[in-house]
């Protein structure tokens, strides 16, 4: 990984920035992110620098990958299923290739769910956040501690995958401050772990609203910026959602490749029947 990162660092309009949340908390929770032409194109966080190093490395590489995927033939769209979902959807990249598929099919379950939640209204269950609270160690706390409330959701799935069975979880924080709210969301194999980047991502999103000199008609920002100030249509979208009984999530598309002689791997993942994010209009709470 490190030799990737350096590899990385020698383009002129690549930079690494890192901070560490020890002065906040009392000790290490570490910030990295990769910059191109001084924006964020990717981030890690972990009590371990360098494992935060990989996760924004990995996330780099996966977006990397994609936007030549994007300007490529229509062949080699099709290989990757941009056919299907022309995003970045359920790509992910990773140095190891069984846990690049499982972080590729995550992504994609974690962008199904989400829109059967906004927008096909099955209910997403809501979880005691004072139980939650007791549990979250001091950097979820911290998160935390920078909105007025948070709500906790989280549901499991299980999928299917070529005869064989993964539990996943895909969890949802919804962060309140003033009139705004600020969704952060994450899936895994354990939902105790997961509240911690799901509230860095509501922290991320309130610091684009904070940090945005004017409108940004871009997805996701517009959706961020509407949502800073619009709380109440947020809230009503979720009271909306009541369907009990959930259709099975149905994985219908799947590829992996190595790239560099198995340095790293790019998997991609689709499942059936939702709506792509960046589709509708900026109400839809979904970014």
């Amino acid at each position: 990984m490190s030799k990737i990162l350096d590899q990385i660092l020698q383009s002129p309009n690549v930079n690494l920035q890192e901070y560490n949340l020890k002065d906040q908390i009392g000790e290490d929770f570490w910030h990295t992110v990769i910059k191109v032409n001084g924006e964020a194109l990717s981030g890690g966080h972990s009590v371990d620098k360098n494992h935060a190093r990989a996760v924004a490395v990995a996330e780099y590489l996966e977006r990397n990958e994609f936007f030549k995927i994007s300007q490529s033939d229509s062949l080699t769209k099709k290989i990757w299923g941009l056919d299907i979902i022309p995003t970045g959807c359920g790509f992910a990249a990773g140095f190891n290739k069984r846990n690049t598929v499982i972080r590729s099919i995550g992504e994609a379950l974690e962008r199904w769910a989400l829109s059967m939640w906004i927008d096909e209204k099955y209910s997403f269950p809501e979880h005691d956040s004072n139980k939650i609270l007791s549990t979250l160690d001091k950097p979820s706390q911290w998160y935390k501690n920078q909105f007025d409330s948070v709500r906790f959701f989280g549901k499991d799935f299980l999928v299917e995958i070529d005869g064989d069975y993964l539990m996943l979880n895909v969890v949802v924080t919804v962060c309140f401050k003033d009139s705004g709210v600020y969704m952060g969301s994450a899936v895994g194999l354990n939902r105790n772990i997961l509240w911690t980047h799901a509230l860095v991502e509501s922290y991320r999103h309130l610091r684009i609203a904070n940090t945005s000199k004017s409108a940004d008609y871009r997805f996701p920002f517009n959706r961020i910026l509407f949502f800073s100030k619009n709380a109440d249509i947020a809230i009503k979208t979720i009271e909306n959602s009541t369907k009990e009984i959930w259709k099975k999530p149905s994985l219908i598309f799947n590829y992996c490749t190595e790239y560099e002689n198995g340095n790293y791997y790019l998997s991609r993942s689709i499942f059936d029947g939702w709506q792509s994010w960046h589709l509708g209009n900026e109400e839809r709470f979904l970014y």
